[in-house]
């Protein structure tokens, strides 16, 4: 089992963030230790065992729980795949009895997630308020929701881009590059004249030769908190990027050369959804998405 958990961490090191990784680490550190407690180890673990230390866990929020579930589910399906089947009629009962073992692991069902609705897009008529009241009371938060609602970028993208590295001003685009994307996949997000304008603002406001927005990460969960009660909801910065996600694939559809959730996903940064995604030429499709059919363009005022 050892070499299994090392191999599958090598796999994970090509594809994870570091500190992505040292949650993976934290959390099989603490799983294996509750595990020797019970004279057990990550081979003979069941979802009794699993089920049981999540219990002993009672501090955890339902983030965290869905977390450690992720982690879990992920070694055990590669577990899974590693499983000799054997030679004989005994080694195959082993092999099929440790398989139904596994998947009752997988079978684990995720606790339900009561604050989906932060993460939930934001309908338009929820985008119109907010950018009309913060145009109006507060031109800076304006500024930085108009950019994560544009761009569709993570919080944490928002956080490292460079202002010199990764912004083309000239040719009007954003350049995640692998060392600041989460899944380790570049891609180029273009922007309008109006949005160039809001950018220099952020910059002039916020930035340094370093940063776009040189703040922590609590200013815009704080900044967004200050409108909860003007849309009656909780905002999170990541619902931004689902409002950008649901509303781009409305605003392209039929219009582009190549389907709209194909070249919403390349905007996004997504993983490659198969072979063919590889190799498929989407050549001016996202400027023209952005720039052309952008579902804020008419927005901008």
């Amino acid at each position: 089992m050892a070499t299994n958990l090392q191999e599958y961490f090598n796999i994970l090191k090509s594809n994870r963030k570091p500190k992505t990784l040292k949650n993976y680490f934290w959390h099989f550190n603490h799983f294996v230790i509750f595990l020797k407690s019970r004279n057990k180890i990550l081979d003979t673990a069941t979802s009794i065992d699993i089920r049981d230390y999540i219990a002993t866990r009672s501090q955890w929020n339902t983030a965290i729980k869905i977390q450690f579930l992720n982690v879990i589910n992920g070694f055990y399906r590669f577990y899974i795949l590693k499983i000799p089947i054997g030679n004989s009629e005994a080694e195959l009962r082993s092999c099929l009895t440790k398989q139904n073992i596994v998947k009752e692991i997988l079978a684990i069902p995720f606790p339900a997630i009561v604050h989906r609705i932060q993460h939930k897009a934001l309908s338009l008529i929820e985008v119109d308020k907010l950018l009309t009241y913060t145009k109006r009371h507060n031109y800076n938060d304006y500024c930085l929701i108009w950019i994560l609602l544009y761009t569709g970028m993570r919080k944490g993208e928002l956080l490292t881009i460079s202002p010199i590295k990764h912004i083309n001003w000239e040719q009007g685009y954003i350049h995640i590059t692998t060392d600041i994307s989460k899944t380790n996949r570049e891609r180029i997000i273009p922007f309008d004249t109006y949005t160039k304008q809001i950018l220099i603002h952020i910059l002039i406001v916020f930035g340094t030769k370093q940063k776009l927005f040189n703040q922590a990460e609590t200013y815009l969960n704080k900044m967004l908190a200050k409108y909860d009660k003007l849309i009656n909801r909780h905002i999170f910065p990541h619902a931004f990027r689902h409002t950008f996600a649901s509303e781009m694939i409305k605003s392209t559809k039929d219009k582009l050369d190549i389907s709209s959730d194909y070249i919403i996903h390349i905007l996004m940064g997504h993983s490659p959804r198969d072979i063919t995604d590889l190799y498929t030429d989407y050549g001016d499709a996202p400027r023209q998405a952005m720039i052309t059919f952008h579902y804020m363009k008419p927005m901008e005022m």
